[in-house]
């Protein structure tokens, strides 16, 4: 099956999620900050797919389960990248995107999970 990217009226809340990684991932660095290193590599890994799948028009079903453990990924590592609880609440915006946007996948696409 082939879904209209913009249909599921989730590419602000893809962009919302890039840019905040972006900008997170950033700050760790210019702020010197622990982080772990394998976490990141994987988030940023995941930041590209979404990126790439987000700029598409149609996706098909294995892009959407791709999209959404790219999601899923983010959401699970961002939490324990570092270890400053500050961010942890920082995190909450992003959480509830994160959460909304994989909700909406998984109305559409009933293989995921």
């Amino acid at each position: 099956m082939i879904y209209d990217v913009n249909e599921l009226d989730i590419k602000d809340n893809l962009n919302f999620i890039i840019r905040y990684c972006d900008f997170y991932m950033d700050y760790c660095h210019e702020e010197n900050l622990s982080i772990d290193g394998d976490l990141a590599g994987e988030t940023l890994d995941s930041i590209y797919i979404i990126e790439e799948l987000s700029q598409k028009d149609a996706i098909d079903e294995e892009e959407m389960k791709s999209l959404y453990n790219s999601i899923d990924e983010i959401y699970e590592n961002l939490t324990s990248i570092n270890d400053i609880p500050l961010f942890n609440n920082i995190h909450l915006v992003f959480t509830y995107i994160a959460t909304k946007t994989k909700e909406k996948l998984k109305q559409r696409c009933m293989s995921i999970e």
